[in-house]
């Protein structure tokens, strides 16, 4: 008998995955991943959060988390970059015929740059980017998060919403959601299916388990995709290629053999669980030291109900020596666990990039998002290039789909090559950019110079020394001698096109 979807779901749930992601989160972000969330019965609604007794987690967490985004997706700036390959160039030249336009080599570079800008600006809409900040955070909190991406929209989901298996090299196998859906809002079609008696409601809320799994047959890899409500098979609902698979289970970081990532918060759990007892500490602590006792002197004369009951500035006989205040608790013991708490703070700052040296996104530069990925990747052990081969890839594909839905059959093609280039590899553009620039100001500088001393410099060797000197590849900027010879005979055949007088001129002019 085949296993029930939902019978799988229980058996690839980690438990006690989920008891410590809650702990994480208790720490930072308590209702990004609430305790006992659907035990408590209440899968729609605002659930009463436990919450810890610091916020510098959430500060921590709430800086990190837009930042990390905001560098993964810049605005206004391509995340993937189209490697051009012979399939690429084929392809494009087969949009370029159907759009009855003109092909040339500047083509597949302006084409590749079109679709680059307009994959990238569908990232932004839909409130999709609200969406990504929240894959970062639930990265940062319990290394685990699902990104959907179905009819130009973004969903992410907890750990809470959806399992997955993993082999031993970390390919992904198996992946089921859970989501708790109203009735109503179902395809009229799967309402007839699940409901043969008429019992549910258009506001009744059934789960709806949706089960995503790798097949290969041969060379060829897919994701087949079946559906279950109340143990009835809905059937197969799609079947996508692998690279077009809009199901994208995404890890902060993973051990080989393991199914499920680590979060940030994990790595650094000594001292958020230190931060976390040392401040329920301090705070009662402090509560207990702002009671004020007095303490009165056994055999007091004084009337202590004319005490009691006396307002401001009113007289009361008595004696002073009989009444004493009793204050609980040290100011050096407090201050003693306030250092040890900064000290915990400072710590932990730099590992979430708190004030980091990122300005607000409508202005920042190019180079400054590759120097801020770079940081990301070395404070946080190499997560960017990580996070951004798992998400940066398949919705490249994804969004230039949405964008060109003509390549979609051949992105579907099994062994098609349409290569992107993704992470710091996707934004070594501005720095190519930036070596040319100052290989360029060298070569205005030397060549003038050189030429001036002696006449023995060849111009041409010194300008190939010093780009190679920038470890730029001087062949990209030339022509080839195909190209130059070319040249040449295309300027011979204009010249005999001139009158005398009008060759004469340009000559002089070429050599002036």
């Amino acid at each position: 008998m085949q296993t029930s979807i939902k019978a799988l779901y229980e058996q690839y749930k980690d438990i006690d995955l989920i008891k410590r992601c809650e702990k994480y989160a208790l720490w930072t972000l308590p209702a990004l991943f609430p305790k006992d969330w659907v035990r408590k019965g209440n899968t729609s609604g605002n659930i009463e959060v436990e919450h810890d007794y610091q916020s510098v987690g959430a500060l921590l967490v709430n800086s990190a988390a837009p930042k990390i985004t905001s560098l993964l997706f810049p605005v206004r700036q391509p995340f993937f970059r189209i490697k051009p390959t012979d399939d690429t160039v084929s392809m494009f030249k087969e949009l370029a015929s159907a759009e009855g336009a003109e092909w040339d080599d500047a083509a597949t570079q302006a084409m590749s740059s079109d679709i680059e800008r307009e994959a990238c600006e569908q990232v932004f809409k839909n409130a999709a980017f609200a969406q990504l900040q929240q894959l970062t955070a639930y990265l940062l909190i319990t290394g685990n998060a699902l990104l959907v991406r179905k009819d130009e929209k973004m969903l992410v989901y907890s750990l809470h919403n959806y399992v997955v298996k993993r082999d031993g090299s970390g390919m992904v196998m198996c992946i089921i959601l859970r989501e708790f859906l109203a009735f109503g809002s179902l395809d009229p079609a799967i309402q007839r299916a699940v409901d043969t008696q008429g019992k549910y409601k258009p506001e009744d809320e059934v789960t709806l388990f949706t089960k995503v799994v790798r097949v290969t047959n041969g060379t060829k890899t897919k994701y087949q995709v079946t559906q279950e409500i109340d143990g009835k098979d809905l059937g197969t609902s799609a079947e996508y290629p692998e690279k077009l698979c809009p199901y994208v289970p995404v890890y902060w970081k993973l051990v080989n053999g393991d199914s499920y990532g680590r979060g940030q918060v994990e790595e650094f759990a000594g001292d958020f669980a230190k931060l976390s007892d040392l401040s329920k500490a301090l705070t009662l602590y402090e509560l207990e030291a702002c009671t004020i006792i007095n303490l009165v002197k056994p055999g007091a004369t004084t009337d202590l109900d004319a005490l009691n009951n006396a307002t401001i500035g009113r007289y009361v006989q008595g004696n002073p020596a009989d009444i004493a205040k009793h204050e609980s608790g040290e100011y050096q013991k407090i201050r003693q666990i306030s250092d040890s708490l900064v000290g915990i703070f400072q710590r932990l700052a730099p590992v979430f990039m708190y004030k980091a040296n990122v300005r607000d996104a409508e202005r920042v530069t190019k180079e400054e998002i590759r120097q801020g990925a770079e940081e990301v990747d070395s404070l946080m052990g190499g997560v960017y290039s990580n996070i951004s081969t798992q998400v940066h890839e398949p919705l490249a594909y994804l969004c230039t789909k949405e964008v060109r839905p003509e390549l979609e059959a051949k992105l579907s093609q099994q062994g098609f090559k349409f290569s992107v280039l993704v992470g710091l590899a996707a934004l070594g553009r501005s720095a190519e950019l930036n070596l040319l620039t100052q290989a360029a100001q060298v070569v205005s500088a030397i060549v003038p110079a050189l030429k001036a001393t002696s006449p023995r410099f060849d111009p041409d060797r010194v300008i190939d020394t010093v780009f190679s000197s920038f470890g730029l590849n001087i062949a990209d900027y030339t022509y080839t001698a195909e190209e130059l010879k070319q040249q040449q005979q295309d300027n011979s055949a204009a010249m005999q096109t001139l009158n005398p007088m009008d060759a004469v001129s340009a000559v002089e002019g070429v050599i002036q």
